[in-house]
C-alpha cells in the first residue's frame, strides 16, 4: 500500500505535468513547439531546401517579447559553426534574446555582386531572411523594434544589404569584416550599423591604400561606413577615441537615435576578430539601439 506522502509526491508531480501542458496548449499553435533550447529546423523556399538553427534563451515564456539577432555565417562556413565561434548561444542566455542562424546555399550568399556562387545563381538570399523574419514572429514573443543583424564576411555583406533591402525590419546591424557589395542601396530609413575591420584585412580591404594584391574586386569597407553616415544623417566630424591598436570611429546624432560605428584594429586580419571581445561588444551596440519611430 503506499504511504500518504508518495501519494502525494506523486500528485504534485502529474499536477506539474498538466499545468505544463496546459500552459503550451494556450499557446499560439505555432509557438507551442518552440521551447527554450536550440533547434534544427528545414523548409523550402523557392524551390531549394534551406535550413536554419535556432537558440531559444532560457528566459522565454512564450510570452513576453525578446529581441531577434541574426547571425550570418561567412563564405565557406555553416550555421553550427559559427554559433560556436561567436558565442551569441551564451550571449543569448545571459541578455535574454533569441538567436537565429541561417545557412547559406553551398556555404555563400547573394550580397549582390558577391559571393559565387549564390550571387551568379541570383539566389534571393534576402528574400529568404525576409521570409525566415516573418516566420520567427508567428512561431515566437519577437520584440518588433529589436531585429538585428550580425555577420562575419560574406555574411556581413549580406548584412548591409537587408539594411537596404528591408531597413523598415531591423534596427541596426553588425558587419565583421566585411563591406557593402550592392548595386544601389535604396533604403528608405535610417539602420545604425556597429562595424569592424581590421587594417590588414587580405580579403575585403579596409580602404584603397590597404587593398592587396589579392583582395576581393569589392569597395573598400569605410565607403559602407561613410555612406551609411551620410544616409543616417549623422555628425559630418565624427569622435575618434585611440587605445592600442585600436580606433573606435563614432558618428553620432543620427535620424531617430541612429550611429554609426567603426572599430578598426590596426594590424587586423580577416576574420572574427579575437583581439576584442566582439560579440559582447556587438550586443552591447544592439541593446542600446532599439528602432524609433520616425
Amino acid at each position: 500500500m503506499r504511504s500518504p506522502l508518495l501519494l502525494f509526491v506523486i500528485g504534485a508531480v502529474a499536477a506539474l505535468v498538466i499545468a505544463s501542458a496546459l500552459y503550451w496548449s494556450t499557446q499560439n499553435p505555432d509557438e507551442q513547439h518552440v521551447r527554450p533550447g536550440d533547434s534544427h529546423v528545414t523548409l523550402t523556399f523557392q524551390g531549394y531546401a534551406r535550413s536554419y538553427d535556432l537558440h531559444v534563451p532560457r528566459q522565454y515564456d512564450g510570452k513576453s517579447p525578446l529581441p531577434l539577432v541574426f547571425a550570418l555565417h561567412p563564405f565557406g562556413g555553416d550555421a553550427a559553426t559559427f554559433a560556436n565561434i561567436t558565442g551569441f548561444n551564451e550571449k543569448a542566455d545571459a541578455e535574454g534574446f533569441f538567436v537565429v542562424y541561417p545557412q547559406g546555399l553551398n556555404g555563400s550568399w547573394n550580397a549582390g555582386s558577391c559571393c559565387r556562387p549564390s550571387s551568379q545563381q541570383i539566389f534571393d538570399d534576402a528574400g529568404f531572411i525576409k521570409m525566415l523574419l516573418v516566420k520567427l514572429k508567428s512561431d515566437l514573443a519577437v520584440n518588433d523594434s529589436r531585429v538585428y543583424v550580425a555577420g562575419e564576411s560574406n555574411g556581413g555583406m549580406l548584412a548591409y544589404r537587408l539594411a537596404c533591402d528591408f531597413p523598415e525590419d531591423f534596427a541596426a546591424i553588425a558587419p565583421v569584416s566585411a563591406t557593402s557589395v550592392v548595386e544601389r542601396c535604396n533604403a528608405t530609413r535610417p539602420v545604425s550599423v556597429f562595424a569592424v575591420h581590421g587594417t590588414a584585412d587580405e580579403v575585403i580591404p579596409y580602404n584603397n591604400t590597404t587593398r592587396s594584391e589579392g583582395a576581393l574586386p569589392v569597395p573598400p569597407a569605410v565607403d559602407a561606413i561613410s555612406y551609411w553616415a551620410q544616409h543616417d544623417g549623422t555628425v559630418s566630424v565624427p569622435r575618434q577615441q585611440v587605445e592600442g591598436n585600436l580606433t573606435v570611429t563614432t558618428y553620432s546624432g543620427g535620424s531617430n537615435g541612429t550611429e554609426v560605428v567603426l572599430y578598426t584594429l590596426n594590424s587586423g586580419r580577416h576574420g572574427w576578430p579575437a583581439e576584442i571581445p566582439t560579440t559582447d561588444l556587438i550586443w552591447r551596440f544592439f541593446d542600446l539601439h532599439p528602432r524609433r519611430s520616425t
